[in-house]
């Protein structure tokens, strides 16, 4: 038995099942007894900043319904940012939020062409933006785009002795 609510915390030993959404994509899906510390755990993740939208709740009577309902909507419903469960593999892209008009004035380009202009691969790409070396920009759910002069900059000559 289920009943989906719109709250963060309830005062009763169920289990809640949450989703964590942006208006363009499932973000995470867990489950938890108390949604509020929850909430406050995933605030320090490093993708919680994609995660600006909002938080739906559905309460089971048990963990066990719970579990089963949270590895099947993971599986149907592909969140973002889950590893268990997922077939898809999980994004390793962290981006950064941009006015839209901002990013014209770059030359950008995709994760792919800077991974060729840098001789890494593109999954060494996605690690640079995830840690901070290098700042994306998302268009649309799925397509992430770099500018093609902070790649080029990158590029540091060693000094010799």
């Amino acid at each position: 038995m289920k009943d989906t609510v719109k709250i963060l915390e309830r005062d009763q030993p169920r289990t809640a099942l949450y989703r964590v959404k942006t208006p363009y994509e499932l973000v995470y899906i867990g489950i938890t007894d108390d949604v509020g510390r929850r909430m406050k755990q995933h605030r320090e993740k490093h993708w919680w900043p994609n995660a600006d939208g909002w938080v739906e709740v559905t309460w089971y009577d048990t963990r066990a319904e719970a579990a089963a309902a949270e590895k099947d909507a993971i599986q149907n419903e592909h969140p973002s940012w889950n590893r268990a469960e997922n077939s898809r593999p999980t994004p390793t892209v962290r981006v950064a939020r941009t006015n839209r008009g901002e990013a014209k004035f770059k030359n950008l380009i995709s994760v792919r062409e800077a991974a060729v202009l840098l001789g890494v691969s593109e999954k060494t790409v996605r690690r640079y933006v995830s840690n901070g070396t290098f700042v994306a920009y998302r268009l649309g759910p799925r397509t992430i785009r770099l500018d093609r002069a902070q790649i080029e900059d990158a590029f540091v000559p060693i000094p010799t002795a």
